[in-house]
């Protein structure tokens, strides 16, 4: 039986964040995948199917909460994490759109890795 190979897509626009991401990701030892834009990512999702993606809602082509239940359709067991540094954004209007999580930014990394390490003991990815 093969090894589960643990992967994540960021779809995010601000080099700083993608950065952080990848940063923790990696402590998780998790291969990630980037994209900045919802083209790029619809691209990415042909080719791969992510245990998570943590998409921005404001991208350079469109909306990321706009995007979720296209991505919901192409890898329907993928969890997806919603992000925002929007504060008017309320937690039923993100997860209306099917949302798994919410991530406000600016975020602590502490806040990541809980978030990440639930998701893997949840669904027993580990």
């Amino acid at each position: 039986m093969s090894e589960h190979i643990r992967t994540a897509l960021i779809i995010d626009d601000e080099p700083a964040i993608c950065f952080l991401l990848e940063q923790i990701l990696k402590m998780k030892k998790i291969k990630s995948f980037k994209a900045e834009s919802i083209k790029a990512a619809r691209v990415l999702l042909t080719q791969l199917s992510p245990d998570i993606i943590f998409v921005d809602h404001r991208l350079p082509d469109g909306f990321g909460l706009h995007f979720i239940p296209a991505m919901k359709k192409l890898c329907p067991d993928t969890k997806i994490v919603a992000m925002t540094a929007q504060e008017f954004f309320d937690k039923d209007i993100i997860d209306s759109f099917g949302a798994d999580y919410f991530l406000a930014k600016p975020f602590a990394i502490n806040i990541v890795q809980n978030l990440i390490d639930s998701f893997y003991n949840k669904y027993n990815l580990i």
